[in-house]
């Protein structure tokens, strides 16, 4: 028997003549909840060939970052920080409110494109500099604070959300890890302070981090070391 080709109705559309857009691609990996978001998986969902899907995006990266910001952009609002709320609790509520925003992304929060969380946090971010500039920082100093509040910010998020997706090793357990293979007696510091487990993924840990933070810029202002 000759077989003979499909109609072309049957096959599944290519490139760019399938007739998809980019939102399309995006609305279709959101429905993807329980395995994981691949270029094929949303190929599938539209019925179409996964070269139509890479036709508009170009890459699995790509396609978590999109999926990310879109999320980010639908379900994050910018945080609230009050005029004259001083700088130290502007610093605080911006962290808590950036670290939270974070961790409601998930796991795709490590996709997510700096410009978007650029752009979601304008007017905190002008709220926070008017308060520290109003405080007696520089220019210099106060960017170089904000800077160093976002890395609080992320750090704390990724370990929330690593440990909220169920990851069982802790710092502590890699520490001790690395020991066994050691003699304890070249590290008595690290073995000691391994061993009593303190919790550094909880709130605790964020405070610790933020009063280390405004303490170390307290002092800065009164040793006149932001001019």
């Amino acid at each position: 028997m000759i077989d003979t080709p499909r109609p072309a109705a049957s096959r599944r559309s290519v490139g760019a003549k399938a007739g998809i857009d980019r939102g399309q691609i995006v609305a279709a990996a959101l429905t993807i909840v329980d395995r994981p978001i691949t270029m094929q998986a949303v190929a599938r969902i539209l019925g179409v060939d996964r070269s139509a899907v890479n036709h508009h995006v170009a890459s699995r990266e790509q396609l978590l970052q999109l999926v990310a910001d879109t999320t980010f952009a639908r379900e994050i609002g910018d945080i609230d920080i009050r005029a004259g709320l001083g700088w130290q609790e502007a610093a605080r509520e911006y962290v808590r409110g950036y670290a939270e925003a974070l961790i409601s992304t998930g796991a795709l929060a490590e996709h997510l494109s700096a410009a978007l969380q650029e752009d979601r946090f304008l007017r905190s971010t002008e709220a926070l500099l008017d308060e520290l500039l109003s405080a007696d920082f520089s220019d210099e100093h106060a960017t170089r604070f904000v800077v160093t509040l976002g890395y609080i910010a992320q750090g704390w998020a990724r370990d929330r959300i690593a440990i909220d997706a169920g990851a069982a090793t802790r710092r502590a357990d890699h520490t001790r890890a690395a020991l066994a293979e050691r003699d304890p007696a070249e590290f008595p510091h690290l073995d000691r302070v391994s061993a009593a487990r303190v919790d550094t993924y909880g709130s605790q840990q964020l405070t610790y981090a933020l009063d280390a933070a405004i303490e170390g810029a307290q002092a800065r202002i009164a040793g006149d070391g932001f001019r």
